[in-house]
């Protein structure tokens, strides 16, 4: 007959109770998404400190953040549905992105290019009544 002492019982019983513990003890549940990406230039030059604007379209809720030296941006933590993304940086053109899908576990890419900004650009809108001559 094989005996064994107490220590090696205990080492079987805890090897034991982790090697067929169920899988899904180990899992991690996550419930959010992200948007990350590069901000560029034309010419392909990562576009540093660019300020990037995301808009949950269903909520209404927005976290601004600063893309770093490199032009890359994170957002993270954000709840799955539809996306306004909007960047800007100072010398460029600001670009509008809609209907960023963001779902569950995944990191949306979007690394835009902005264009160089053309100077600036005034619209004056004035406006009255029309006279109507009956």
């Amino acid at each position: 007959m094989f005996a064994i002492g107490p220590r090696r019982a205990f080492a079987l019983l805890a090897f034991a109770a982790v090697a067929f513990a169920p899988a899904a003890i180990y899992a991690q549940t996550t419930t959010t998404g992200a948007i990350s990406g590069t901000v560029k230039d034309p010419a392909g030059a990562a576009v540093g400190g660019a300020t990037v604007v995301v808009h949950n379209d269903a909520t209404n809720a927005e976290s601004t953040l600063t893309a770093d030296g490199s032009g890359f941006y994170n957002a993270a933590q954000l709840q799955p549905g539809s996306y306004t993304v909007t960047i800007s940086a100072s010398g460029f053109g600001t670009l509008r992105d809609t209907g960023i899908v963001v779902a569950v576990g995944q990191s949306t890419a979007l690394s835009p290019t902005l264009s160089v900004a053309s100077g600036t650009q005034v619209v004056t809108v004035s406006g009255g009544m029309p006279l109507i001559n009956f």
